[in-house]
């Protein structure tokens, strides 16, 4: 037992106790060489290497270890037991000790953001749905920065009045949750103004660009969305994501050589891309060559 009482010919260094902050520091040399095998896909083996360690960025990976390791394992008997098409039946076998594990540092308040993350992801895979939809949105509260989590919340949000009844904090990561969550719903002119909302702050992001003329282009206002487009590829050139929809802008409006342009940029950067694939397609039948 640990004791704060030195005792007679022996330091006291040792007796004293690790404060819980600090349970990180003790684990950091078994939690680098767990990441190291964790990023090497050897899941059960980082898995392995951080069973007796306690802090919460030790347990977090080692049970995201086991979450990925049991769906690795779905994937084989999948394609295993039933080939290509894969095996309906087929569930990951970690998910009722997770469940277990989870649960209880949930209850005794001891887990963290990540770790709310990983609780929900395990529920909402158990069908859990209600109480997934919770945790879930006391990770985001706790971390807002975790786009996993908003991404794994949003799945579970298959009604707008269930999105609307989630007790959310106000930060600009729910700005972003938010207008994903109104285009995945088709209310493209709410996504709209709240991507707007966002340019404001972030006024250089490519991202927040692409999706307002996401939205644009859904709205059909395709003057706005090629104007956005045009600059999108000035500030950089060897984007192929999010393209397929410039060219099809170009494409009902015959914009003939932009699209030539568009269709030789993206062949010569990367021509096997689902995006470039529809570029040249679209190209080709503007072009009238139809083989």
């Amino acid at each position: 037992d640990i004791t704060s009482t030195p005792t007679a010919g022996v330091s006291s260094v040792s007796s004293t106790p690790v404060p819980e902050e600090d349970n990180d520091a003790v684990d950091s040399d078994f939690y680098l060489l767990a990441k190291s095998y964790f990023d090497c896909r050897e899941y059960r083996r980082a898995a392995h290497v951080l069973r007796d360690q306690t802090g919460r960025k030790a347990v977090f990976l080692r049970c995201y270890a086991l979450y990925l390791a049991g769906e690795k394992r779905k994937e084989e008997e999948m394609i295993e037991l039933e080939g290509p098409l894969g095996n309906s039946d087929a569930v990951n076998r970690e998910l009722v000790s997770l469940e277990r594990e989870l649960s209880t540092l949930y209850k005794n308040g001891a887990i963290d953001s990540f770790g709310l993350y990983l609780y929900g992801l395990v529920l909402k895979e158990k069908g859990s749905e209600n109480l997934a939809c919770t945790v879930l949105v006391e990770s985001v509260n706790s971390y807002p920065w975790n786009w996993n989590a908003w991404s794994e919340l949003q799945s579970l949000c298959t009604t707008i009045e269930t999105l609307h009844s989630l007790n959310l904090n106000n930060h600009w990561m729910k700005d972003f949750f938010l207008a994903s969550a109104y285009q995945e719903f088709r209310i493209h002119s709410e996504s709209l103004a709240k991507y707007e909302y966002l340019q404001g702050t972030f006024s250089f992001s490519n991202y927040i660009q692409s999706q307002i003329a996401k939205a644009q282009y859904s709205l059909r206002e395709f003057e706005q969305v090629e104007v956005i487009f045009e600059e999108l590829l000035r500030n950089d050139p060897y984007r192929v994501e999010d393209m397929d929809m410039y060219s099809n802008v170009l494409y009902a409006k015959e914009c003939f050589s932009a699209l030539s342009y568009l269709a030789h940029r993206v062949f010569l950067t990367d021509k096997y891309r689902p995006e470039s694939c529809c570029i040249i397609g679209n190209y080709y039948s503007l072009k009238g060559q139809h083989e």
